[in-house]
């Protein structure tokens, strides 16, 4: 038998623009998908990167 499959979270937004929009925050991405992991009987969270963006010049 073997273990769980141990799965990342990576989340993003690029833009102001896309922060905006509901569903779209880093928030909301890792909401979703942490939902659809344990969901699953075979996979765990491993380790969660998000990654605001907004790079202004």
């Amino acid at each position: 038998m073997q273990g769980n499959l141990k799965c990342a979270i990576y989340t993003r937004v690029s833009t102001d623009n896309q922060a905006e929009v509901e569903f779209n925050s880093c928030e909301a991405q890792e909401a979703k998908i942490r939902s659809f992991i344990l969901s699953q009987e075979n996979m765990e969270i491993y380790r969660v990167y998000t990654d605001p963006g907004f790079y202004r010049s």
